[in-house]
């Protein structure tokens, strides 16, 4: 391949990426209108294409909605990873900020995450919760290993977690009843709180939650 070649290859492949991108923008727009009722054609009318066009782009619906709930779950995922920056917090700041990020992510954007969930048998759905639990297990793990509290156990408490923020921040968006997001929020926290300290007290570990933690460097 001459040099020419290459460089209309790598500016093809750039161009490729930036109207993957321009889909994906469109396809949110259509998920926060549609929700789990997103189909393909939605999707190509809120990105001003014609379906087929959607297809030099991606092989077929698949994984084209594939795709786009990778994106979302990228959305998400990244934006946690925010609120779980330690910088001189305590770790019921830590807890209440990343459960508050939680609750009003979902507030906002609950068709991006009804969809999401709607196709939950795919593979691709299912890694979204597993990006925010490996991303709430590094923690556990670091901070463990600090504390030396049982390193076996963070996996299976960064999961039931996130899973019980989830379940109830969903049950709540349904059916809000008199509870404020603010109460909400509160006792969530105060539920992760529970079960952190119920795990570092079976290793007669004990730390006040109101006392700002460690440093903390988390390895990728």
């Amino acid at each position: 391949m001459s040099e020419s070649d290459d460089g209309r290859v790598r500016r093809w492949a750039g161009q490729r990426a930036k109207r993957r991108e321009a889909l994906m923008r469109g396809g949110l727009a259509a998920v926060a209108e549609y929700g789990a009722g997103t189909t393909a054609e939605r999707i190509a009318d809120h990105a001003n294409v014609r379906r087929p066009q959607l297809y030099r782009y991606f092989t077929d619906t698949t994984e084209l909605h594939e795709a786009l709930v990778a994106y979302i779950g990228e959305l998400l995922t990244e934006r946690l990873a925010e609120a779980l920056i330690v910088g001189g917090d305590s770790a019921a700041e830590l807890i209440d900020r990343a459960v508050g990020v939680f609750v009003d992510w979902l507030l906002a954007h609950w068709n991006w995450y009804d969809y999401v969930i709607a196709r939950s048998q795919d593979g691709v759905a299912a890694g979204v919760r597993t990006g925010i639990g490996a991303s709430v297990c590094k923690l556990l793990i670091g901070y463990g290993s600090v504390y030396g509290g049982d390193l076996r156990m963070a996996e299976p408490c960064a999961f039931a977690l996130v899973s019980m923020v989830e379940s109830a921040t969903s049950r709540w968006l349904a059916n809000p009843g008199e509870i404020t997001r603010d109460e909400l929020v509160a006792q969530l926290a105060g539920w992760c709180w529970g079960v952190i300290e119920q795990l570092l007290a079976a290793q007669r570990v004990s730390i006040d939650p109101d006392c700002p933690l460690p440093p903390l460097t988390v390895s990728s």
